[in-house]
């Protein structure tokens, strides 16, 4: 029963999430991004305001640039977040440049028309990069992994970084099948 109570928990985190990021529609990215620094992060996943470590500084080569979110916990960076508007490529182009900048992190957030979830692999090609690619979609089983797993008392790089490569393997699979199809 516990398990199933927990279950429904991250459930209506999910849906949440889900609404907000709908509402944000048409809105400018700084809506996006205060949404999830304000609300997402700290109200639903349960970060604290010091562990939201929002506009950080990271040196690429001998300009700064700055990451939107890089989550911590117990003052160590665990996840680094990029947030868009819209679908847009270079966001995760640009979420590759910060995590090849911070070698102990691996773990990377795309906030964009759907949620992409990185474990960033040094040394591999941007398009062999292992991620989950979740739709704003309520009840999704995947956003409600997110939910869990991305919730500050739960997070766990190792389980992460399991749950992506499950669902990467399962995501290259599904298209292997549909080009036999095919």
């Amino acid at each position: 029963m516990f398990k199933k109570e927990k279950m429904m928990n991250y459930q209506e985190t999910w849906n949440k999430i889900v609404k907000k990021q709908k509402a944000l529609s048409g809105k400018k990215e700084d809506a996006v991004q205060t949404m999830w620094e304000s609300v997402i992060f700290p109200d639903y996943l349960g970060y604290e305001d010091d562990s939201i470590n929002s506009q950080r500084k990271i040196r690429i080569g001998s300009t700064d640039k700055i990451a939107d979110v890089v989550l911590c916990k117990a003052k160590k960076e665990i996840c680094i977040v990029e947030l868009k508007r819209f679908e847009l490529h270079e966001g995760r182009n640009q979420l590759f440049s910060y995590l090849k900048q911070i070698d102990k992190l691996s773990i990377g957030v795309l906030v964009c028309d759907k949620l992409y979830i990185y474990d960033y692999q040094y040394g591999e090609d941007s398009d062999k990069q292992p991620y989950v690619e979740i739709a704003f979609e309520e009840n999704d089983l995947d956003g409600i992994s997110f939910a869990e797993l991305f919730n500050s008392f739960n997070f766990d790089e190792r389980k992460i970084k399991e749950w992506i490569a499950k669902k990467d393997k399962e995501r290259q699979l599904q298209r292997q099948r549909q080009r036999k199809f095919n």
